[in-house]
């Protein structure tokens, strides 16, 4: 993970900061790694945060122990002034949605009061990718809110395994978004 944080740092000329800390998972302390990117592109600011909360059963041999897996948390922010995109909700269809689909259909459904939007972010190849995933785990929170002449993007989701692929879609998704016209 932390070539990969490097690897973005280096194409958008942004700052990393790793560091290490411990947290408490009730009866012993273990590590937790901190990664915090921050760069400008495009007239936007991104932050990307990446919490990798280690587990006492990260060993190969632990399988199948869900609620003892590590934890990787991601929380990113893309923010830019003077930008006016409609607001927006990309959620995640639910077990008996994706049961009882008529076809095979993409994993999200799109809320926001502008049906141009809606449809560039329902046909959005990054978005795509990103809802791929079956994981039942994977239910992230993506949506995009105007306020006074500032628009944020916020997309926060929690992992059990690296999912090197997801993030770099995410990314891929994040820094293409200002490309958006409604």
């Amino acid at each position: 993970m932390k070539e990969l944080f490097k690897e973005i740092a280096e194409k958008y000329n942004g700052f990393l900061s790793i560091s290490e800390d411990k947290w408490f998972n009730g009866h012993t302390y273990l590590p937790v790694y901190l990664y915090d990117l921050d760069f400008s592109y495009r007239g936007w600011d991104f932050m990307v945060r990446h919490e990798f909360r280690s587990s006492e059963f990260s060993k190969s041999g632990a399988i199948g122990l869900d609620t003892f897996s590590d934890r990787h948390l991601f929380d990113i922010k893309v923010t830019a002034k003077n930008v006016t995109l409609p607001d927006f909700e990309v959620l995640t269809k639910g077990f008996f949605a994706k049961i009882f689909a008529k076809s095979e259909s993409k994993n999200f459904k799109v809320k926001s009061r502008d049906k141009n939007f809606i449809e560039q972010l329902f046909n959005n190849t990054e978005l795509i990718d990103i809802y791929k995933s079956t994981d039942s785990e994977f239910s992230p929170e993506l949506y995009g809110v105007g306020k006074k002449g500032s628009y944020m993007l916020t997309v926060r989701y929690t992992t059990q395994q690296k999912r090197i692929e997801l993030l770099k879609s995410m990314i891929s998704f994040i820094t293409k978004f200002p490309e958006i016209k409604t």
